[in-house]
């Protein structure tokens, strides 16, 4: 894949040039300027490359918005650009094709009527499957405040103390969450920068690695995706049942997924939204003193999974030392009263921490209701 992926454009066709070559320009030829209705996601909308000139966008490092590759799985690319005057993103994805599509996730998320999600412009198949991998491309509202969109810059800027907007930020993730939830949808890989704030309003990012729920979906509905965008429903929906341990951020993800667990659920989205919380905070605190205050805490290191669910798992046995364990040494009340409430939530049943049992036992089940924890 990295090979192919070094090749000019107009060698290979991928549209996701990432050589030193010639630049990449596209011409959309229909492109939305809202979706209005689900005969959109129908549309044969078409995307070719195209010559310097007007009407086309100009793929290019100053338009990229930086992230992360990895050698396995999906490969995504991010581009800057214009919807009818309005901020956009377009998002250009290898996904296995035996992985959901993420614009069949969003057609079930705007299906639903979801409001916290980007607006969809554009969508479409490039490529059906290139050596076991298939090209989508979406184009989205940009719905973060660039260059602040980080939820920890957000929640930072002009060097105020702002540990309550990082709290309503977080409750907003967890409720769109629990939205996503009833429509059928996981999100599985919640972290710091798939948070997005434009305002003081929080919208969930990049669903390339949800989960749609079968028993929560309508089976009419599936057939419909999987017509729609061409995979099929029961190799991709079977698996995505099976446990994959590079699904999600290691250093937001929950201590069951860490150690193997073989299904995880929305408790386990919610636990990683408590970390995204909790490094906000870390990050926003007043001056360090010491350079050795601003190394990560062990508790949140990108090291091996069940090592990291072990260190987790000891650092919550104490229940009211957890936030320095995570480096939160100040926090205002309001901070205190809702990270309390989530550990709770999450790491105590019938009175016990749990913690250190969900990191020695894969197979243990939290199954407590979300609706509780929003009200």
């Amino acid at each position: 894949l990295a090979f192919l992926l070094t090749l000019p454009p107009q060698e290979f066709g991928h549209f996701c040039d990432v050589s030193v070559g010639s630049p990449t320009w596209l011409r959309f030829t229909s492109l939305a300027t809202e979706l209005t209705d689900q005969t959109m996601w129908r549309r044969a909308s078409v995307v070719r490359k195209a010559s310097a000139g007007e009407g086309v966008v100009h793929l290019d490092e100053g338009q990229r918005i930086e992230r992360r590759c990895y050698p396995r799985g999906r490969l995504v690319f991010l581009y800057r650009m214009k919807v009818a005057e309005k901020d956009a993103v377009l998002k250009l994805v290898w996904t296995p094709v035996h992985c959901l599509p993420e614009p069949a996730v969003y057609q079930v998320l705007h299906g639903a009527g979801l409001d916290r999600i980007p607006k969809i412009y554009d969508q479409g198949i490039l490529a059906k499957d290139t050596f076991g991998y298939r090209v989508d491309y979406l184009v989205v509202e940009d719905v973060g405040d660039a260059p602040d969109a980080d939820l920890q810059r957000y929640t930072s800027k002009s060097g105020e103390w702002r540990c309550d907007r990082a709290v309503a930020l977080v409750v907003q993730a967890i409720e769109a969450l629990a939205d996503a939830k009833k429509a059928g949808v996981l999100h599985r890989d919640v972290s710091m920068g798939n948070i997005a704030v434009r305002g003081d309003r929080v919208s969930l990012i990049d669903w390339e690695c949800a989960k749609l729920l079968a028993e929560d979906v309508d089976p009419a509905a599936i057939e419909n995706l999987a017509a729609t965008w061409e995979f099929d429903a029961d190799a991709v929906l079977g698996n995505e049942d099976k446990h994959d341990p590079l699904t999600g951020t290691m250093k937001y993800t929950s201590i069951p997924v860490l150690v193997g667990a073989k299904t995880r659920g929305i408790v386990d989205d919610v636990e990683s939204v408590f970390y995204v919380l909790l490094d906000v905070v870390r990050g926003i605190q007043p001056p360090l003193q010491s350079a050795e205050d601003a190394k990560p805490p062990p508790a949140m290191n990108d090291v091996d999974g069940p090592l990291l669910a072990l260190a987790r798992g000891g650092c919550f046995t104490v229940r009211n030392r957890y936030l320095p364990v995570f480096g939160v040494w100040e926090a205002s009340d309001g901070f205190r009263e809702v990270a309390d409430i989530l550990y709770n939530y999450l790491f105590m049943h019938g009175g016990k921490c749990i913690s250190c049992l969900l990191a020695l036992d894969s197979g243990y089940k939290r199954e407590p209701d979300v609706d509780a924890l929003l009200a």
